[in-house]
């Protein structure tokens, strides 16, 4: 097994010695990297994306929130209505038993609205980072093209390098920035499953 692993570092490095001449040869990298996290932090669309997907979040909880608000406050009322009645007075209260049922419906109906709402907070996610993309590719592309670039790498992948010049990030959040200052970011319902 260890001899297999000398054979594989060694096919390894027979690989990447044509790249590094060619790389050499253009004093271009044909590999760069890319901060994914710094391009959402520090660009203009990606802190728009985000703010407004935090503003749609946010919407989602305080409409959630006051309908359950007014769940509880009807249950705490019901309550109070029927502390002191024994089982047997409480199950010939019809208006209190249909009043209790009525509520419980709306929670379950909450619950329901509450794990939709996340599915569609999860889909609006999903399309404005689909739609952050298709106006970033472009942007990635031309970059690589004007470095001699072939490979993009995320550079939370990246472990250890001793190229200076690999990094394209501040290039791309510039373009992107000249290109693309803000991303509108509609909430969306999710599909059925």
């Amino acid at each position: 097994m260890r001899y297999l692993a000398i054979v594989m570092m060694v096919f390894g490095l027979a690989v990447a010695t044509p790249v590094q001449e060619a790389a050499a040869q253009t004093g271009q990298s044909q590999i760069v990297v890319l901060n994914t996290q710094r391009l959402m932090s520090d660009s203009a669309a990606g802190q728009a994306l985000s703010q407004q997907l935090g503003a749609i979040q946010q919407q989602v909880v305080n409409e959630l929130s006051n309908e359950e608000r007014a769940i509880r406050e009807e249950e705490a009322r019901l309550q109070e209505a029927a502390a002191g009645l024994t089982r047997e007075q409480l199950l010939s209260n019809s208006t209190l038993t249909s009043q209790m049922a009525a509520n419980d419906r709306r929670l379950q109906a909450l619950q329901q609205r509450a794990t939709a709402s996340e599915r569609d907070l999860q889909y609006t996610e999903l399309v404005a980072l689909r739609d952050f993309n298709a106006q970033l590719s472009p942007i990635v592309d031309e970059v690589m093209a004007a470095r001699g670039a072939v490979y993009v790498l995320n550079s939370g992948a990246i472990v250890r390098t001793t190229a200076a010049g690999v990094d394209i990030t501040d290039e791309v959040i510039a373009r992107l920035d000249q290109r693309l200052s803000n991303l509108t970011v509609t909430r969306q319902t999710a599909p059925a499953q």
